[in-house]
């Protein structure tokens, strides 16, 4: 039936002027006896086709229209009432019109299975309508199955119980949702007033002939309504003290239906499910003498009959699980999933071979809540299906028979996985086929297929058993194998395979491969959410995991599975993408490295199925600020910092048989004639142009949506720190206007914010600076190493922006230390940028031409040069090391621009130098961290002439620089060397060298006792001295430096064979002995 169709009879369903409602809210009146026999007969069967009709259009609406039609919900809270009114309650089944009574609860379990039926009524609240309903099915339940004796095995009412059973399953689910209070389960209780022996009774007496019901749907729905309860520890509490008449109580119930193999699935899966919510919340643990049942949760109780004392909690659930034998158990349901959309007994293995691929147990197998229209085929696959190894057929036909299976029970029902909250509220349509299945005793006495919901459900007790107690869970979950075989459930082979069968299918089977899907979709996400914690809990059980590279390609594949052809289908896609990728992360999280070198080789090999899922979800408006939309940058942000700090750490030399993802990231573009955007270069643009469209739409967002800039941030942080063509590629998309439009942006608004900022600065760090220094560290890693977008950013103004900030650096030490690591990346190997440091000016607006500004204008008189020789001169007093070193550096390298050079020597700043006092026999590490710093400045300084010039002018300089060469550190001595011998290089100064007495013994000093660096450098200085200076020639034809000269030769050509810088050296002293005979 077309949409159109469906949402115009949805919207007449609801319309209370339509007439509709009307008809279904009339009931039968005392008057209506007068009518005569025929009217009875025409409202009889007008009734009754009114509720077909609404139990069949509601099972078959499609979910996904109520959620976007113009109403607000297909099934309003009016028509649950109307419906529910039409239960006449009695006490006793006799009174009831049962074929009337199950086609009135058939369409009411098809009006609870919407979430939200509750609701949206008129007449009464959702809380109201909630105890209605629960009091009327309650009713309902009792007289037809609680206390009648032998008519629990009679099939009478049989289609009642069943459906009365569902719809309290969904009440359950929907009061956890709607409802505000954690005290709705005790609602649940209930007790039959007319009841003679009624004192004392369980308040829950209805539910438990339910769990052992003939009807396996029935006994699904019973202990899906004790998980739904236990979902809040009210609900645990009251489940605990409710059935203390049970043997063992209400943990001896789960674990028996759990672990019983004979069980259908489907009931065992709602058992592992209450014991996910019976074991979601912490527990007591010890011994204690029984008391009285408390308020608070305190988890399972194991008696002590000799001793009178109980274990209670964790110890009591340990004990369980040991006597169980749950973990061994676990590992062979786990061993023997069944993963396939049809089930075979074992005698008809031939037959199932050469069945058709479509063929399924039950046409019905359907669920209420979406129906068969199917929206059109879109064409927006992300990754091509036909990729993968085997074809649908191929997978799925030849694996239609579960091996381990000798007969089967039949599953009509679909639940969807619960989560430690409580199961969601999907129920079944088929329900008039379930007695065709499940009644003979051959499919009794055998053993039940495991499904993947069953496997889901017992994966997530797992996670909270790990969570509870990790040490002995862990070990039990190594000792029986359980780990490896969750390795070998990752597996994308039969996703592909899946989505063909789908496309192909016919209508009326496409469903039911959707819900196979959908379930084998759950099962991955669970399954690698157990291995996260596993991982995340045991280092040896990461390594394992990163010692197995097949299951690290297949996780990767999955990312490339989706399906939008069907919105609930395409849903469980998107959960399967985020749970890879938290796991990936967690990965490179906890192992660093280790995660880095071996996830390298599948995400390099897979990187177009990573790249094109990240854009992907960047660019669905639907994901943004989601938990997919953080996962997915949050791992490409890990993975390309671990590749930046390995690269740093081996000094950029590689490691063999190592490709880093930069290698796919900078590739040529369109390289061996592939035209995918994600196989080379061009796929990193598309990359970062979406990341930098990300950065722009989010970084305009309030302060409060900090956690999603840096996420942004992050990952485009990292991709520009590896990448050159993401570079290229960001500066093209305008990334560098936007960065410094938004330094503009904050830097008024802290200017506006003023008073309050310095009131708060000295207790905690207002969140405006905490932003600006994010997009500094952006702007810095965008800077580095690339002198275009150096030259554009110098253009634009960003040295007059830093300046008008700088105010506010002093205010934040780390401001102030991020500013300065900025300024470091942005001069370095850029001239242009250095000397527009001399020009700047508080007061001068950003986004003008540099270049014009430098041509006309003159030193500023408070240019950020300025402003850091006040910061350095103020460091050195105060002790800031990061600060004291950073500046320096950053200073350091303004030296090699003359406009800089020029400011250091008139603001008097060098004559610093002469403070410092290399003899000073105690110093305190602020002091020797300066005396380094002031040696690297001095030696940037001397590559020029005219810094050659400041240096000899600084008062005692070059002494000071000798004294240096001789008493100080290693370190210290090399660089002191270096100067002098930069120096020696001045034919102008070389006299004003020489009139120092140590000079000449330095460098014999050097000659004789320097390691091979001094030496080096020594015999360089001597021959830059000696070269066209006769007073230098002078000194060292003195016998006793010749002789000194002459054995340092000596020594170099014994050793020169060895060592080749030794070689260089006597080569050099050979040159400065014939300069000497000249």
């Amino acid at each position: 039936m077309p949409e159109e169709v469906m949402n115009w009879l949805a919207e007449m369903l609801l319309n209370p002027k339509a007439g509709f409602q009307s008809l279904l809210a009339r009931n039968n009146a005392a008057s209506d006896a007068e009518l005569p026999e025929s009217a009875l007969l025409a409202r009889s069967q007008l009734n009754r086709a009114l509720l077909k009709f609404v139990a069949e259009f509601i099972g078959h609406y499609p979910y996904y229209l109520s959620k976007t039609n113009s109403i607000s919900r297909c099934v309003h809270g009016d028509l649950a009432k109307f419906i529910l009114g039409k239960i006449n309650r009695a006490d006793s089944a006799q009174s009831y019109n049962l074929s009337f009574l199950k086609l009135t609860l058939s369409c009411l379990m098809q009006i609870t299975a919407r979430p939200g039926w509750t609701v949206g009524c008129s007449s009464s609240d959702c809380l109201l309508l909630s105890l209605q309903t629960l009091q009327s099915l309650l009713e309902v339940v009792s007289a037809f199955h609680v206390g009648r004796g032998g008519m629990s095995m009679s099939y009478m009412g049989r289609g009642i119980t069943r459906c009365t059973a569902l719809c309290l399953r969904h009440l359950a689910h929907e009061m956890a949702k709607q409802l505000q209070s954690q005290d709705w389960p005790r609602n649940w209780l209930f007790t039959r007033h007319a009841m003679v022996n009624s004192v004392g009774e369980s308040g829950l007496h209805w539910l438990f002939p339910l769990w052992s019901y003939r009807d396996s749907e029935v006994r699904a729905a019973g202990v899906g309504i004790a998980a739904a309860l236990a979902s809040t520890e009210s609900g645990r509490i009251t489940l605990t003290t409710q059935c203390h008449s049970i043997p063992g109580g209400i943990w001896a119930v789960a674990f028996s239906i759990l672990l019983d193999s004979r069980e259908c699935s489907m009931v065992r899966q709602q058992a592992a499910l209450l014991l996910v919510n019976l074991t979601s919340q912490s527990m007591p643990s010890g011994t204690v003498l029984p008391t009285t049942p408390d308020t608070v949760w305190q988890g399972p109780i194991v008696i002590n009959e000799e001793t009178q004392t109980s274990e209670i909690g964790l110890s009591a659930l340990l004990i369980l699980l040991h006597h169980t034998e749950y973990y061994e158990k676990v590992c062979a349901l786990l061993n023997n999933v069944y993963r396939y959309p049809m089930i075979h007994a074992a005698g008809n293995v031939g037959k199932a071979a050469d069945s058709s691929l479509l063929t399924t147990l039950d046409s019905q197998l359907t669920l209420t809540t979406s129906g068969s229209a199917t929206p059109a085929v879109s064409t927006g696959l992300l990754v091509d299906i036909g990729s993968f190894s085997q074809s649908a057929a191929s997978i799925l036909a030849t694996n239609a028979v579960h091996d381990s299976v000798n007969s089967f029970t039949s599953v009509n029902g679909r639940q969807h996985l619960a989560t430690r909250e409580g199961a969601t509220n999907v129920s079944t349509s088929g329900v008039d086929s379930i007695s065709n299945l499940s009644s003979t005793s051959e499919v009794l006495e055998s053993l039940s297929v495991v499904t993947p919901g069953l496997a889901s459900s017992v994966c997530l007790m797992l996670s909270n058993l790990v969570v509870l107690e990790p040490k002995d869970a862990l070990r039990c979950i190594v000792q029986q194998g359980i780990f490896k075989s969750l390795l070998r459930m990752v597996s994308a082979d039969l996703l592909g395979a899946y989505c063909l069968s789908i496309l192909e299918a016919k209508r009326h089977h496409k469903r039911q491969w959707i819900l196979a899907f959908q379930e084998l979709l759950n099962l991955l996400c669970d399954v690698i959410n157990l291995i996260k914690i596993c991982t995340s809990h045991e280092v040896e059980l990461s390594r394992n995991l990163l010692d197995d590279g097949s299951v690290l390609q297949q996780l990767v594949l999955m990312l490339g599975v989706a399906f939008p052809v069907d919105p609930d289908l395409n849903l469980c896609c998107q959960n399967l993408w985020e749970t890879v990728f938290s796991l990936l992360s967690s990965l490179l999280w906890k192992r660093s490295d280790e995660a880095f070198l071996a996830m390298c080789p599948a995400v390099v090999k897979h990187w177009k199925v990573i790249a094109g899922q990240v854009v992907n979800i960047l660019q669905e408006k639907q994901f943004q600020d989601s938990e997919l939309w953080q996962r997915s940058l949050t791992f490409i942000a890990l993975i390309l910092t671990e590749e930046a700090k390995l690269k740093m750490k081996l000094h950029n030399q590689r490691p063999d048989d190592v490709y880093y993802v930069s290698d796919r990231l900078d590739c040529p573009e369109n390289k061996d004639g592939d035209d995918d955007m994600f196989s080379c270069g061009t796929g990193t643009t598309v990359l970062c142009q979406v990341l930098v469209k990300a950065f722009d739409t989010v970084i305009l967002k309030p302060l409060e949506f900090f956690t999603s800039k840096a996420i942004v941030v992050n990952a485009l942080k990292s991709l520009l720190a590896v990448s050159s063509n993401a570079k290229v590629a960001a500066l093209e998309a305008g990334l560098l206007e936007i960065l410094l439009e938004h330094i503009g942006r904050l830097q008024m608004k802290i200017s506006a914010e003023m008073l309050d900022i310095i009131k708060t600065s000295k207790k905690k760090r207002n969140p405006i600076f905490s932003e600006m220094i994010m997009i500094l560290e952006l702007l810095r890693n965008f800077l580095f190493d690339n002198e275009d977008i150096k030259l554009s950013a110098c253009k634009s103004g960003l040295s007059n922006l830093i300046h008008s900030i700088w105010i506010w650096c002093k205010l934040d030490l780390s401001l102030m230390s991020c500013v300065l690591a900025l300024l470091c990346s942005y001069v370095a190997y850029c001239p242009s940028a250095s000397s527009s440091l001399a020009f700047t000016s508080a007061s001068a607006v950003a986004f003008v031409n540099q270049s014009k500004v430098q041509a006309k204008a003159v030193h500023s008189s408070n240019s950020l040069v300025h402003c850091l020789i006040k910061l350095m001169q103020k460091e050195a007093s105060a002790g800031n090391q990061t600060i004291l070193k950073q500046s320096f550096t950053l200073t350091a390298t303004l030296t090699l621009s003359q406009e800089c050079r020029g400011i250091l020597w008139k603001s008097n700043f060098l004559q610093d130098f002469s403070l410092l006092s290399p003899q000073k026999s105690k110093k305190t590490k602020t002091n020797v961290l300066l005396e380094s710093l002031w040696l690297n400045l001095l030696l940037n300084l001397s590559f020029s002439s005219d810094g050659q010039n400041m240096i000899y002018k600084i008062e005692d300089g070059v002494p000071l620089l000798v004294e240096f060469a001789f008493d100080g550190l290693e370190n210290q001595q090399k660089s002191a060397l270096l100067i002098i011998r930069n120096l020696c290089f001045n034919s102008a100064n070389k006299p004003k060298l020489l009139t120092n007495e140590r000079l000449v013994p330095l460098f014999l000093r050097c000659l004789e006792l320097g390691s091979s660096d001094l030496k080096t450098v020594a015999c360089s200085a001597i021959y830059a001295l000696l070269y066209n200076n006769q007073k230098a020639k002078g000194i060292l034809k003195n016998a006793h430096v010749l002789l000194k000269l002459q054995e340092a030769n000596n020594h170099f050509h014994y050793i020169g064979s060895e060592q080749p810088w030794a070689e260089n050296c006597s080569q050099v002293l050979k040159d400065i002995f014939i300069l000497l005979k000249v």
